[in-house]
């Protein structure tokens, strides 16, 4: 289970669906049904580095791997994809989104990370 913010929620929306919508929090549970190959998906990958051990990969991707699994939210028009290797990494984690001066980005509040660097791209489990 992963859950999104409505800032997280509505970016996605923007940037996949190119729509605006506004939802409350969206809880994304895992799914089998209906694969499209060619759709436009928010793939979240936790790969080894950074200065704590892991660190988090964001990307949009239009294809899907062996590995993957694709969840998904009765609300939501949008997809997530996680491999398998991620999944247990990642279960209970909320992903947010903030804009400010600097920029714009998704961060992630991960319940399973016991440390993390000072910078915060990086955390260790």
């Amino acid at each position: 289970m992963l859950v999104l913010t409505n800032a997280a929620a509505a970016k996605l929306s923007l940037k996949l669906c190119n729509t605006i919508n506004n939802f409350p929090s969206l809880t994304f549970h895992e799914t089998e049904s209906n694969v499209s190959e060619n759709k436009s998906r928010f793939r979240i990958k936790v790969i080894g580095g950074g200065c704590a051990g892991y660190q988090y990969k964001f990307s949009i991707d239009n294809s899907l791997e062996g590995d993957d699994i694709l969840f998904r939210s009765p609300e939501a028009e949008f997809e997530l994809v996680i491999d398998k290797h991620s999944v247990p990494l990642l279960k209970g984690t909320t992903l947010d989104h903030t804009s400010s001066l600097a920029g714009e980005s998704f961060f992630l509040t991960n319940p399973n990370a016991k440390m993390s660097c000072g910078c915060g791209s990086s955390f260790s489990v």
